[in-house]
């Protein structure tokens, strides 16, 4: 990859200084990285911890963990919450049948059927939410982004407390019509900040 650096200037790749002048030349906007990762002595390894997310002697903790644990617990709670959700449904479909129920019923006051809309509305949501939380943790950004990324993890949780607190499928509550309400602001916040940090 180096006899095609326009960073060479001529000079073969192991010549002395070159490589520093090769990670120099990576774009920081694309990629997150930029001078103040550089170790002159050995570059190509500054940029592999940086990589990595691993622990550097000497530099911040902001510059060497690309991803902190935190934002990823947030794509484990959203990706959990869908796999709870479905497991529901599954034991409901599993009490139902054992009683004799109909699985298939669209009473909306039924138990099931509340369960199968909720765990539909998570899927509706929530994998569009994920990538934005991914989209955005690739740029290397602000810290009001994360209390972005919380809150909308905290609406789609109070969304699916209150369809399955509720008497009815259209009865409304507070948890989720503040998750409903949330899921909007903090998406749209989201969708944009992720679209400004593309371009």
């Amino acid at each position: 990859m180096f006899a095609n650096s326009p960073y060479l200037d001529g000079y073969p790749a192991d010549v002395e200084g070159v490589r520093t002048r090769i990670w120099r030349g990576i774009d920081p906007v694309r990629t997150g990285y930029d001078g103040r990762h550089l170790d002159a002595a050995d570059p190509i390894g500054a940029y592999t911890a940086f990589a990595t997310g691993r622990s550097v002697p000497g530099w911040p903790p902001a510059l060497t963990r690309r991803h902190p644990d935190g934002r990823h617990r947030r794509h484990r709670a959203m990706a959990a919450l869908v796999f709870l959700l479905g497991f529901n449904v599954t034991r409901l479909r599993g009490v139902t049948a054992k009683a004799g129920g109909d699985q298939a019923s669209m009473d909306p006051a039924n138990r099931l059927f509340i369960a199968v809309r909720a765990h539909g509305n998570a899927i509706e949501y929530i994998p569009t939410l994920i990538v934005l939380f991914l989209l955005i943790g690739f740029r290397e950004p602000a810290g009001w982004t994360a209390a972005l990324m919380i809150g909308a993890t905290a609406a789609r949780l109070l969304h699916a407390y209150g369809m399955l607190t509720a008497r009815a499928l259209a009865a409304e509550s507070v948890p989720r019509v503040t998750g409903a309400v949330g899921t909007y602001v903090f998406g749209i916040a989201l969708a944009v900040t992720a679209f400004v940090s593309i371009w």
